[in-house]
């Protein structure tokens, strides 16, 4: 598995570099880490694969790659491997994770689904295409609350992009993923 995951892999270099870095190496360990991990934080993966945790973390947190471009990248690629026989649906829906403290990304007191209630969670919006028997995610958007949205010291603290401060309903979220689909060439029925 570790081979044709390297292989595969190598169709995203380009994405991870700037005009003076190469940060491939480091998606690399990533992506094997996420896969074979159990607990899935960069702490556990570094562990696994006995990489630095901290150039993992600074990979992850700091790094100048774009995520848009690996996205897209993704959900053409998915769009042209899926099976033409059937039906292929954009299910967009949402999840959210309980969290303590206060910052992470998004993090508010806001309805949670995974708990069914009201708790200090992060909640993301996520497209998926769907094929009959396979399946796979295209999309995410991470949700601010008005909160974050209104206090701008809290965004660049977090790093949150200018662009991405402004607050959007989990419904416009949605939109903007099907639009960025439908912008990206994906075929959805």
């Amino acid at each position: 598995m570790s081979q044709s995951l390297s292989d595969h892999l190598i169709e995203y270099k380009h994405v991870f570099c700037n005009r003076t870095k190469r940060f491939f190496d480091k998606a690399e360990h990533y992506t094997k880490g996420i896969m074979q991990s159990q607990l899935r934080n960069i702490e556990r993966i570094s562990e696994d694969l006995d990489a630095d945790y901290h150039q993992m973390q600074h990979f992850i947190s700091e790094s100048n790659w774009d995520e848009r471009t690996v996205i897209d990248q993704v959900s053409r690629e998915v769009s042209s491997i899926l099976p033409k026989r059937k039906l292929t649906g954009l299910i967009i829906d949402e999840s959210g994770w309980v969290k303590k403290g206060d910052k992470s990304v998004g993090v508010g007191w806001q309805y949670c689904g995974n708990v069914g209630k009201i708790s200090n969670s992060q909640v993301a919006v996520f497209g998926c295409l769907s094929n009959g028997d396979f399946a796979s995610m295209v999309d995410a958007r991470l949700f601010l609350t008005e909160g974050w949205c209104n206090d701008p010291d809290r965004c660049k603290e977090a790093g949150i992009p200018n662009k991405n401060r402004v607050f959007k309903t989990k419904l416009e979220l949605a939109l903007d993923i099907i639009v960025q689909q439908i912008e990206n060439g994906v075929s959805f029925d």
